[in-house]
């Protein structure tokens, strides 16, 4: 198991404490955010993630793509170099806000590999994952977390595991897609 690092490309914190500031998880500020998702380990049946701390990256620990609510992250799409690693499972911790619903194409997981192929995974909403409000478990998108605080237990995360070609990846992209925001908060390759 390899928990990848997303220090280098992480852009905005899960902690949102100014609501319109344009920055920071969906900019709704701290009534709606996932501060009590804390840092560290998370340790779930098939798989563990690190949850990196904001405090300790430069006020960043998750990656999100441009949506329309959220039009002050990156179009562009986000590389993470691996570094030849190779793996046979990648998971991802990820979750989406403003998800339209079942079918929207909500992001584009990119896997480049050493020999200049790639694969393309579409991360559909109601089947990779679901909006962090109200969560609850889907075909490749279980539920990986739900807060327990009174005020803040109708939100969660997912994840979701994509085949990845059994041979050297150099890159893992995330890519906007059509509708709703796209949230990765981790990433950890598996040999099996």
């Amino acid at each position: 198991m390899q928990m990848l690092d997303l220090s280098y490309v992480a852009n905005t914190s899960s902690i949102d404490d100014l609501a319109g500031d344009f920055k920071n998880f969906t900019d709704q500020g701290p009534d709606n955010d996932l501060r009590a998702l804390k840092p560290g380990i998370l340790t779930l049946p098939e798989v563990e993630f690190t949850l990196l701390d904001p405090k300790q990256n430069g006020g960043r620990n998750i990656v999100m793509t441009n949506s329309y609510f959220c039009w002050f992250y990156p179009q562009k799409k986000i590389t993470l170099p691996v570094s030849s690693m190779r793996m046979r499972t990648l998971f991802l911790l990820h979750t989406s806000a403003w998800m339209p619903g079942k079918g929207a194409l909500i992001g584009i997981l990119n896997v480049r590999y050493k020999d200049e192929t790639e694969d393309n995974f579409e991360v559909i909403g109601e089947n990779d994952l679901g909006d962090w409000l109200y969560p609850r478990d889907f075909p490749n998108g279980r539920m990986a977390w739900r807060s327990l605080e009174a005020e803040n237990f109708n939100r969660g995360i997912f994840y979701s595991a994509y085949p990845i070609q059994d041979k050297e990846v150099e890159s893992i992209s995330f890519l906007k897609g059509k509708s709703g925001s796209w949230i990765v908060l981790a990433a950890t390759g598996l040999d099996t």
